[in-house]
């Protein structure tokens, strides 16, 4: 059985633009809300920043232009 409450926040960074953004979603892929642009050399733990529902709409229609990030690989 799935637990459809399992949600995690990630950064993903726009490979048009560089720009970085967390973004925290359940499971299944649903965008909950995200946080960004963030300066990319000073990030902090995904869970310490304040997500809104504003950037979902942004972030759904770049969908093909983000890529997941590691951070600690970034720097």
């Amino acid at each position: 059985m799935k637990n459809f409450d399992l949600v995690s926040a990630d950064f993903f960074r726009c490979v048009s633009t560089g720009d970085v953004f967390a973004v925290k979603m359940r499971w299944n892929g649903e965008i909950l809300g995200a946080a960004g642009p963030l300066n990319p050399d000073a990030l902090r733990s995904p869970d310490q920043y304040t997500y809104t529902d504003e950037l979902i709409d942004f972030i759904r229609d770049r969908n093909d232009k983000l890529i997941l990030m590691d951070p600690i690989a970034s720097c």
